[in-house]
Protein backbone atom coordinates (compact mmCIF):
# COMPACT_ATOMS: atom_id res chain seq x y z
CA UNK A 1 0.00 0.00 0.00
CA UNK A 2 2.48 2.96 -1.15
CA UNK A 3 0.74 6.59 -1.02
CA UNK A 4 0.11 8.36 -4.43
CA UNK A 5 2.48 11.17 -3.47
CA UNK A 6 4.86 11.72 -0.36
CA UNK A 7 6.54 15.05 0.27
CA UNK A 8 9.50 14.30 2.81
CA UNK A 9 10.04 15.84 6.17
CA UNK A 10 12.08 18.52 6.94
CA UNK A 11 14.92 18.41 9.28
CA UNK A 12 14.78 19.43 12.48
CA UNK A 13 16.90 22.62 12.35
CA UNK A 14 14.45 23.21 9.57
CA UNK A 15 11.27 23.31 11.19
CA UNK A 16 8.81 25.81 10.82
CA UNK A 17 6.59 26.28 14.02
CA UNK A 18 3.85 28.58 11.69
CA UNK A 19 4.22 25.30 8.88
CA UNK A 20 3.29 21.51 9.79
CA UNK A 21 5.98 20.44 7.40
CA UNK A 22 7.85 18.57 10.15
CA UNK A 23 6.18 15.63 8.91
CA UNK A 24 6.07 13.62 6.04
CA UNK A 25 3.21 13.88 4.05
CA UNK A 26 2.07 10.81 2.55
CA UNK A 27 -1.21 10.88 0.45
CA UNK A 28 -3.06 7.55 0.47
CA UNK A 29 -6.47 7.21 -2.33
CA UNK A 30 -8.69 5.01 0.31
CA UNK A 31 -8.99 5.12 4.38
CA UNK A 32 -7.93 0.90 3.98
CA UNK A 33 -4.69 1.75 2.90
CA UNK A 34 -4.06 4.45 5.00
CA UNK A 35 -4.75 1.98 7.77
CA UNK A 36 -2.64 -0.84 6.46
CA UNK A 37 0.32 1.28 6.32
CA UNK A 38 -0.28 2.63 9.90
CA UNK A 39 -0.34 -0.85 11.01
CA UNK A 40 2.89 -1.41 8.87
CA UNK A 41 4.66 1.12 10.83
CA UNK A 42 3.05 0.51 14.24
CA UNK A 43 4.20 -3.13 13.31
CA UNK A 44 7.57 -2.16 12.62
CA UNK A 45 8.04 -0.15 15.84
CA UNK A 46 6.94 -3.29 18.02
CA UNK A 47 9.03 -5.28 16.28
CA UNK A 48 12.58 -3.01 16.57
CA UNK A 49 12.04 -1.56 20.46
CA UNK A 50 11.89 -5.67 20.87
CA UNK A 51 14.93 -6.39 18.82
CA UNK A 52 18.14 -7.97 20.21
CA UNK A 53 20.91 -5.60 20.78
CA UNK A 54 23.69 -7.91 18.98
CA UNK A 55 21.19 -8.34 15.87
CA UNK A 56 22.22 -6.78 12.69
CA UNK A 57 19.78 -5.40 10.15
CA UNK A 58 20.21 -5.05 6.42
CA UNK A 59 21.95 -1.52 5.82
CA UNK A 60 20.13 -1.38 2.33
CA UNK A 61 17.56 0.94 3.51
CA UNK A 62 18.39 2.49 6.52
CA UNK A 63 15.99 4.18 7.87
CA UNK A 64 13.49 1.16 8.13
CA UNK A 65 15.46 0.39 11.10
CA UNK A 66 14.77 3.90 12.62
CA UNK A 67 11.74 3.92 15.66
CA UNK A 68 11.98 7.89 15.16
CA UNK A 69 11.51 7.20 10.77
CA UNK A 70 8.22 5.02 11.53
CA UNK A 71 7.23 7.72 14.14
CA UNK A 72 7.22 10.52 11.70
CA UNK A 73 5.25 8.49 9.19
CA UNK A 74 2.64 7.43 11.60
CA UNK A 75 2.32 11.14 12.63
CA UNK A 76 2.54 12.54 9.03
CA UNK A 77 -0.19 9.58 7.95
CA UNK A 78 -2.64 10.54 10.41
CA UNK A 79 -2.30 14.35 9.99
CA UNK A 80 -2.63 14.58 6.56
CA UNK A 81 -5.35 12.58 5.60
CA UNK A 82 -8.65 13.21 6.53
CA UNK A 83 -10.86 9.77 5.36
CA UNK A 84 -14.07 10.23 7.97
CA UNK A 85 -13.58 6.54 8.74
CA UNK A 86 -9.60 6.20 8.97
CA UNK A 87 -9.92 6.93 12.51
CA UNK A 88 -9.69 2.63 13.69
CA UNK A 89 -8.51 2.44 17.53
CA UNK A 90 -5.59 0.32 16.45
CA UNK A 91 -4.70 3.74 14.57
CA UNK A 92 -5.73 5.71 17.56
CA UNK A 93 -3.24 3.50 19.92
CA UNK A 94 -0.75 3.66 17.36
CA UNK A 95 -0.61 8.02 17.59
CA UNK A 96 -0.97 7.96 21.23
CA UNK A 97 2.00 5.76 21.42
CA UNK A 98 4.14 7.34 19.35
CA UNK A 99 2.92 11.39 20.23
CA UNK A 100 4.45 10.45 24.06
CA UNK A 101 8.17 10.76 22.11
CA UNK A 102 7.49 13.85 20.00
CA UNK A 103 9.61 16.75 21.13
CA UNK A 104 9.23 19.78 19.06
CA UNK A 105 6.39 21.95 19.94
CA UNK A 106 5.17 21.92 16.48
CA UNK A 107 4.54 18.43 16.07
CA UNK A 108 2.68 18.05 19.32
CA UNK A 109 0.55 20.67 18.23
CA UNK A 110 -0.21 19.30 15.24
CA UNK A 111 -0.83 15.64 17.24
CA UNK A 112 -2.86 17.84 19.53
CA UNK A 113 -4.81 19.04 16.77
CA UNK A 114 -5.41 15.70 15.07
CA UNK A 115 -6.56 14.57 18.73
CA UNK A 116 -9.27 17.26 18.99
CA UNK A 117 -10.07 16.01 15.29
CA UNK A 118 -10.49 12.59 16.23
CA UNK A 119 -12.66 13.00 19.46
CA UNK A 120 -15.26 15.19 16.92
CA UNK A 121 -15.55 13.32 14.77
CA UNK A 122 -16.24 9.65 16.30
CA UNK A 123 -16.74 10.62 19.71
CA UNK A 124 -14.00 8.87 21.70
CA UNK A 125 -13.17 11.20 24.33
CA UNK A 126 -9.15 11.19 24.49
CA UNK A 127 -8.86 14.00 27.28
CA UNK A 128 -7.14 12.44 29.86
CA UNK A 129 -4.56 10.38 27.23
CA UNK A 130 -4.20 14.32 25.76
CA UNK A 131 -3.37 15.26 29.64
CA UNK A 132 -0.98 12.43 29.93
CA UNK A 133 0.82 13.54 26.85
CA UNK A 134 0.89 17.15 28.09
CA UNK A 135 2.53 16.59 31.01
CA UNK A 136 4.89 14.13 29.94
CA UNK A 137 5.70 17.00 27.38
CA UNK A 138 6.44 19.75 29.74
CA UNK A 139 8.13 17.42 31.78
CA UNK A 140 10.58 16.78 28.79
CA UNK A 141 10.83 20.30 28.01
CA UNK A 142 11.72 21.00 31.74
CA UNK A 143 14.39 18.99 32.14
CA UNK A 144 15.52 20.07 28.31
CA UNK A 145 16.21 23.06 29.33
CA UNK A 146 17.67 22.22 32.93
CA UNK A 147 21.42 22.88 33.41
CA UNK A 148 23.76 19.91 33.45
CA UNK A 149 25.56 20.10 36.94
Amino acid sequence: MQPILEIRSVEAGQIDADNESSFPIPVYTSSIALQCNIVYHISSRLLLSRKPRLLRLSSRQRHLSSLSWHAQQIAGTATRNEFAEQWDPILVAGLLWIARDMTHPSQQESLLSCFSQISSSTGINLDEEVRTLKDRWNVSHVRGHQLPG
